[in-house]
C-alpha cells in the first residue's frame, strides 16, 4: 500500500501514513481503482468484493461505494469514517456489504455505526453490521494483546467472522 520496505514501525508514523493517505477523497479511489485494476488484470469475467482489516475494512468500504466494478466489500474491524459518495448517482448502490465489528471497538463509536447504516439505508444498499460482543479492535488479530488501549485478539470472534465471510462469499458463487 504505501511501497516496497515503506510500511511504518511507530505509531506516530502509522498515523501519519494513514492520515496522508485518506486525506483526501479522489487520490485514494484513483489509488484503489488502480490496485483493483492491477490485481484484477489478469483475471476476467470475476466478481470482485473487497475485504480488509482495520484501515483495509475502511478501505474496501471506500472501494466497494466508489468503484463501480465491485460486487462487494467486507470490513473486519475497520473504521466507519469513509467518504460518503457526492451523489446517489456516484455511489454503486449495487455493492453488498459486510460489516464485523466489535462493539467495545473504541475505534468505531456508536454514533460512527449508525450513521454508516443510516447512509447505507438511504441509498437502498444491502448490507450486513454485525456487532460482536465482549469484542475489542483487531480481534482477528492474534498478536493483538493491548486491552488498555481497545485491541485484543477474540479467537472465537475471529472463527465467527470467518464463517460470517464464507457465508457472504457464497452469495456471490
Amino acid at each position: 500500500m504505501y511501497g516496497i520496505d515503506l510500511n511504518p514501525v511507530e505509531m506516530e508514523q502509522k498515523r501519519a501514513k494513514m492520515g496522508a493517505l485518506v486525506a483526501e477523497a479522489d487520490p485514494l479511489h484513483e489509488l484503489l481503482n488502480e490496485l483493483t485494476q492491477s490485481a484484477c488484470d489478469a483475471i476476467h469475467g470475476k466478481t470482485i468484493v473487497h475485504i480488509g482489516f482495520c484501515l483495509g475494512g475502511r478501505l474496501a468500504l471506500e472501494a466497494g461505494l466508489h468503484l463501480h466494478n465491485s460486487a462487494g466489500a467486507v470490513s473486519f474491524h475497520g473504521l466507519m469514517s469513509f467518504f460518503r459518495a457526492q451523489s446517489e448517482e456516484k455511489a454503486n448502490t449495487k455493492t453488498k456489504i459486510l460489516v464485523l465489528n466489535g462493539h467495545q471497538d473504541p475505534l468505531v463509536t456508536g454514533d460512527d455505526a449508525q450513521e454508516a447504516k443510516r447512509y447505507w439505508t438511504s441509498l437502498g444498499m444491502d448490507f450486513q453490521f454485525i456487532d460482536f460482543s465482549n469484542t475489542m479492535h483487531s480481534f482477528m488479530l492474534p498478536s493483538a494483546n493491548n486491552p488498555d488501549h481497545g485491541s485484543q485478539y477474540n479467537p472465537q470472534t475471529a472463527q465467527r467472522g470467518y464463517r460470517y465471510l464464507a457465508n457472504f462469499l457464497e452469495e456471490f458463487v
